[in-house]
């Protein structure tokens, strides 16, 4: 049983002051995301410059639109991080519990399995494991 305050084992909580990194890619010309295991967001675009709004808790609503579930970090709880890989690098951000895990093997959900070589000056580095 997990101690007070503790999440159980399988949840993690990230603590955030309401902004999140979002990959561009992945909102680029929607009007609607599921915000992996958290919510529903709309998004309105002037220009190039997206701006975003919660739209509610219900999966079934982004289903019913075809929102994509994406991926998503509290923008001032992230950490740099490099993916060393066969046909090179990948530059981008992990949560900070990354940091504390050197030698060990990591799942970045959306790429696959990685060593953490080192966590040095606020700078994770990784490498390619397998998908």
């Amino acid at each position: 049983m997990p101690g007070e305050g503790r999440p159980l084992p399988g949840v993690r909580i990230l603590v955030t002051a309401g902004k999140l990194l979002l990959p561009r890619a992945d909102i680029e010309g929607r009007s609607m995301v599921w915000l992996k295991d958290l919510y529903n967001i709309r998004i309105a675009w002037d220009g190039d410059t997206p701006h975003v709004f919660y739209a509610g808790d219900a999966l079934e609503d982004a289903r019913r639109e075809k929102a994509p579930i994406i991926q998503w970090l509290p923008a001032d709880a992230k950490l740099p991080c490099t993916l060393l890989q066969q046909e090179g690098s990948l530059e981008g951000f992990c949560e900070p519990p990354v940091a504390g895990e050197a030698d060990n093997v990591v799942q970045f959900e959306r790429i696959g399995f990685a060593r953490v070589d080192s966590a040095d000056g606020g700078r994770v580095s990784t490498y390619f494991a397998h998908r």
